[in-house]
C-alpha cells in the first residue's frame, strides 16, 4: 500500500520554497528524490543523505547551495527528527520522512509560526529561530526531570534506570547539536542586513546556551549516579540503626532472662538478692539504653536549631549559597498551548 506523499510549494518574492515529505517505501522516495534533484539540481550526496538517513547533524555546501542536517527535539516528541534543509540564494527546501504532528501538521507551520517571510534572508533568520527555540524547550525539559530526580533520590528509592535514560538522553543531544555551531558560521556567506545580522547574532547566542546547559547536564547526570549511591548507602544505615537499636533492647534482656532461666537444680549462687539484682539488670538495661536515646535526640535537636540560627545568618550576608533553581515546570505543557495560539 502506498503511502500519500504531501509536497508543499510556495513561491515568494525572491525565493521559492519546497516542502517535502519522503516516502516510507524506498522506491518513491528515491522518485521523489530525483524529481526534485533535476529541478533544482542537487549534488548526489545529498540525494544519498536524504535517502538513507540516519545522518549526523552536520552542514556542507555544494558550491550554489548549503546542506544542512538538523536534529529537530521537542518535548512532546519521543525521539528527534532528522530535518534536511537545503538553503540557497533562489530556494529554500525542507525535506524529512515524517511531520511532528502533534507539534503541528507540516514543517511550514513548525518554522515559521509567525508567518513566512516573502524575503529568503529573513525567512532563514525565522526558521533557525524557531528550531532553536524549540530546542531549548527540550533542554528545559530535561533540566527539570534531573532536578526532580535528585530530589527523588534524596527522599527515596529509585529505579536507576531512569537515569540511565537521562544520561543517554543528554549525550544524544549533545552529539546531535555540538556539530550544529558550524551551521551559523556558514550562515555568514548570506547577504544580510544589519537587522538579520542581529537576530543571526541572537541565535547563535541561545545556541550557544544550549550548549553550555548540555555540558552541565552532562556532568549533573553522572554526578546523580554518585548520590544515587551515597543515598543508598544513607539508607541503608538508617536500616542497620533501626536494627541496632532493636537489638540494644532485647539483646540485654534475653542474655539475663537465660542466664537466670537456665534448668539448674536451683538458683544461682543460692542467694535471693541475686534474683532481684538479675531482674533490675533486666529492667534497668533497656531504662538505660531508652535513656540514652532520649538524651541524644535531645542534643541533636540543639544541634539542628543551632545550625538554624546559623543558616539565618549566612542568608543575609552570603545570600546567593540559599538561591533555589528557577525551573519552569510548564515546559512539558508548552506544546498544547501553541496549538491553542495557532
Amino acid at each position: 500500500m502506498s503511502e500519500v506523499v504531501l509536497t508543499k510549494k510556495f513561491h515568494g518574492r525572491n525565493y521559492a520554497y519546497e516542502e517535502v515529505i519522503l516516502s516510507q517505501i524506498p522506491i518513491e522516495a528515491n522518485k521523489q528524490m530525483q524529481e526534485l534533484s533535476v529541478r533544482f539540481k542537487l549534488h548526489y550526496l545529498t540525494m544519498e543523505d536524504c535517502l538513507h538517513r540516519n545522518q549526523r547533524a552536520k552542514v556542507e555546501s555544494f558550491g550554489n547551495y548549503q546542506f544542512v542536517v538538523w536534529h529537530y527535539y521537542h518535548p512532546v516528541l519521543e525521539a528527534p527528527i532528522e530535518l534536511y534543509i537545503v538553503i540557497s540564494a533562489e530556494f529554500l527546501i525542507l525535506i524529512s520522512d515524517k511531520v511532528p504532528e502533534n507539534v503541528a501538521p507540516s514543517w511550514k507551520l513548525i518554522c515559521f509560526q509567525k508567518g513566512q517571510s516573502i524575503i529568503l534572508n529573513e525567512a532563514i533568520c525565522q526558521m533557525f529561530t524557531s528550531l532553536v527555540e524549540h530546542t531549548e524547550h527540550y533542554v528545559h525539559s530535561l533540566k527539570y526531570i534531573m532536578h526532580s530526580l535528585e530530589k527523588k533520590i534524596i527522599s527515596k528509592h529509585i529505579n536507576p534506570k531512569r537515569m540511565l535514560k537521562i544520561k543517554y538522553l543528554v549525550v544524544e543531544l549533545e552529539q546531535s547539536l555540538c556539530p550544529i555551531a558550524s551551521v551559523f558560521h556558514h550562515l555568514e556567506k548570506f547577504d544580510f542586513n544589519i537587522e538579520q545580522k542581529f537576530q543571526v547574532r541572537n541565535i547563535e547566542d541561545h545556541n550557544t546556551r544550549i550548549l553550555q546547559d548540555i555540558t552541565h547536564l552532562r556532568f549533573q547526570s553522572i554526578a546523580l549516579m554518585d548520590v544515587y549511591y551515597g543515598s543508598s548507602s544513607a539508607r541503608s544505615n538508617l536500616e542497620m540503626r533501626k536494627l541496632t537499636t532493636l537489638s540494644a533492647f532485647l539483646l540485654p534482656m534475653s542474655m539475663w532472662a537465660g542466664f537466670f532461666g537456665m534448668n539448674f537444680d536451683g538458683m544461682p549462687f543460692h542467694e535471693k538478692w541475686f534474683m532481684i539484682l538479675g531482674l533490675c539488670l533486666i529492667v534497668g538495661t533497656p531504662i538505660s539504653i531508652l535513656s540514652f536515646l532520649i538524651y541524644r535526640k535531645y542534643r541533636r535537636e540543639k544541634i539542628r536549631l543551632k545550625r538554624k540560627r546559623h543558616d539565618k545568618k549566612i542568608k543575609l550576608h552570603f545570600p546567593f549559597l540559599t538561591r533555589r533553581k528557577d525551573i519552569q515546570k510548564n515546559n512539558f505543557k508548552w506544546g498544547n498551548q501553541h496549538h491553542e495560539d495557532e
